[in-house]
């Protein structure tokens, strides 16, 4: 794999979207461009991503946007309707439930 960017540093500025819950309803929410920073350094297209604390979606948007399949966990029923919600409000993609095999 060959990173995309040259002078990569871990230290990333983007604004913030949370201040408690705030807009989005998770009191961790992270904007997309901080996750989207380090996919596009660490991967590359059609490379899986897996997010075990799914929270606001941040890093679901962030595949969408680069071309990544993604694959989230997320233990709690309301930040999942949270990450739906940020996601159709991010791409204009209305998600829909995969029916269960």
């Amino acid at each position: 794999f060959n990173n995309l960017y040259d002078n990569f540093t871990t230290l990333i500025r983007c604004s913030k979207m949370h201040g408690g819950k705030g807009k989005t309803g998770h009191p961790q929410a992270k904007n997309p461009l901080l996750p989207k920073d380090f996919i596009l350094h660490y991967s590359n297209k059609g490379d899986k991503i897996i997010d075990i604390f799914a929270g606001s979606g941040s890093t679901l948007i962030a595949c969408q946007e680069t071309g990544r399949v993604f694959a989230g966990i997320e233990k709690e029923q309301k930040y999942c309707a949270i990450i739906l919600e940020m996601f159709q409000d991010y791409t204009g993609i209305i998600p829909t439930r995969e029916k269960e095999k």
